[in-house]
């Protein structure tokens, strides 16, 4: 056997020998109501498999002069961003690196400042963070259903059972200025 076959055999048969990790997670349907389960849960994953959302989870940054700006190249990170403006209370943040132009375009037309989507979200912020427990990866949630809407335009949504008790079953998203932008929630 010519010796760069031997060379090449051995690599494949090397590559493949990598081990298995095991994580310990919650069960997928565990947050549908009425569910029950009986422990913890073995999952296993392949090498180089993407074993969670790997969000930077630090999407509020700050520039050399001191002020801050959100980054969201996911709609977790979006979801993250959301989450902190209605903690820390954030409403200019919220309209300036949250909310998408054609949202705020639309409240300008109504006679409105766009800072009220902020207090009108906020005041349903229970109603929000039941969607969120259900899609706490945002568009890599298994079971989640992805489709384009529009130009850049983007939605996440529950459907069937896993939408029960929900008063949200999803979110549309824009992706403007290389970050996703919150375009609205869909209620029922």
């Amino acid at each position: 056997m010519p010796l760069r076959l031997a060379i090449a055999i051995l690599v494949l048969v090397l590559g493949g020998c990598a081990t298995e990790t095991r994580i310990l997670t919650p069960p997928l349907m565990s947050r549908i109501p009425g569910a029950t389960t009986s422990g913890e849960y073995e999952r296993t994953t392949k090498p180089g498999e993407q074993q969670a959302v790997q969000a930077s989870e630090k999407t509020l940054l700050e520039k050399p002069d001191g002020s801050k700006y959100m980054v969201a190249h996911n709609g977790r990170e979006l979801m993250l961003n959301i989450l902190k403006c209605f903690e820390d209370e954030l409403p200019e943040l919220f309209v300036r690196d949250v909310l998408c132009s054609v949202t705020k375009a639309e409240y300008a037309d109504r006679g409105l400042d766009p800072v009220e989507a902020y207090h009108t979200l906020r005041k349903r912020r229970a109603d929000i963070m039941l969607l969120f427990e259900r899609i706490p990866g945002g568009e890599f949630t298994p079971g989640m259903l992805v489709k384009t809407v529009g130009r850049n335009m983007f939605r996440l949504e529950l459907t069937g059972k896993f939408t029960s008790g929900l008063p949200y079953t999803g979110m549309d998203m824009m992706y403007e200025n290389g970050n996703y932008r919150l375009r609205w929630f869909l209620g029922r």
